[in-house]
């Protein structure tokens, strides 16, 4: 997975889908953006099947981003299945969701997630997400330990309903949590 990063993002909204590909293209870095509309395509995507056999066009990613609520699988059986497939071990998995509530991102970290992003209001916060999620692609194979939470951290996180363990632009969002 060496060169440009790849992100593969299941959203059954193509609203957001579409304001998140002006995000990354915003940010100026290159990343490749995929999109799927379901945690169903997103297994259809990941495991190569028809239309997505062409690894050339559908390289697999080193970042996939899942919406929890959305049509056929959700995101979090889309995240279950993901926990338990070899092939997303070099993978880095996480939330971006409007769904936010304790109790759901707490089951998202249990299914693997290594983030929990809440679906920000404004364009700004989203290209800042998009530049994270663009420094994730291209460096996570080598920076694995920066993504991990460890579990006294998440507790923490939970506690302080602070589900967004990366500072954006905006003064809105919470501070990073110090270890």
């Amino acid at each position: 997975m060496s060169g440009c990063g790849v992100i593969l993002v299941a959203e059954d909204s193509s609203d957001d889908t579409v304001l998140l590909e002006h995000a990354f293209m915003s940010t100026g870095l290159s990343v490749s953006v995929r999109c799927v509309r379901d945690g169903q395509e997103a297994i259809e995507y990941l495991e190569g099947r028809h239309p997505f056999n062409d690894r050339a066009a559908y390289p697999l990613p080193n970042v996939v981003v899942v919406d929890l609520k959305m049509p056929r699988l959700d995101g979090f059986g889309l995240l279950d299945w993901l926990h338990h497939q070899p092939l997303t071990n070099r993978m880095l998995i996480g939330v971006l969701s409007g769904f936010g509530h304790p109790a759901a991102v707490e089951q998202a970290y249990r299914l693997g997630a290594k983030f929990h992003i809440a679906k920000p209001n404004g364009f700004e916060d989203l290209v800042s997400i998009a530049q994270f999620l663009a420094h994730a692609s291209e460096s996570y194979s080598h920076e694995t330990v920066l993504f991990a939470t460890p579990p006294e951290l998440l507790k923490a996180m939970l506690q302080a309903h602070t589900i967004l363990p990366v500072q954006l632009k905006s003064s809105a969002q919470p501070e990073p949590m110090s270890a």
